[in-house]
């Protein structure tokens, strides 16, 4: 469980200075960085659906893949309609790194360790995700129906979280 704490901890470190450095995007980064922070859950969702045992955090999983698809596909939407092409940045790289680094975390634990490392990162993950919104790609969004579409989707992203912590707390109550 430490090794699990400090993976989490260093994860959580690493995004921070990574956020902390960038302090102006353009509307193609933010784009980027939205796609990359659906697509992270996404990915982690269809692994943890098909290796959870957990009903629970199972359920959770689908609702990840679900939300997330119906995210990306109003991105794509969007990027079609304002002919805006993603465009990479350090916070947009921050979410890939991470969410490949997860997946080989996940990958290496046992039953027992899965579960709860997967909803200990998911909680840390919307945290982030929130808090990149808030102070980071909104204040920064030029265009009027980008700044509608972060507003749009925020509101799930802090569903997410307040899920992801009542499924936490469901796995914390379970005997072990």
């Amino acid at each position: 469980m430490k090794k699990i704490f400090i993976l989490v901890i260093t994860l959580v470190l690493f995004s921070v200075e990574v956020l902390a450095k960038t302090t102006s995007l353009n509307d193609s980064q933010i784009i980027a960085i939205v796609i990359a922070a659906n697509q992270a859950d996404l990915s982690i969702g269809h692994l943890v659906k098909s290796k959870s045992s957990d009903d629970e955090v199972s359920f959770f999983a689908q609702s990840m893949v679900s939300d997330h698809s119906i995210n990306l596909e109003s991105v794509a939407t969007l990027m079609t309609k304002l002919k805006i092409t993603p465009q990479d940045s350090p916070a947009s790289q921050n979410f890939i790194v991470r969410s490949m680094r997860n997946i080989t975390n996940l990958n290496s634990l046992n039953q027992a360790e899965f579960n709860k490392t997967y909803i200990n990162q998911e909680v840390v993950f919307h945290e982030q995700v929130l808090d990149t919104i808030d102070s980071l790609l909104i204040p920064n969004a030029k265009n009027t129906e980008l700044k509608r579409l972060l507003d749009k989707i925020r509101p799930a992203f802090a569903s997410h979280l307040n899920h992801a912590k009542r499924v936490r707390n469901h796995l914390n109550q379970q005997k072990h």
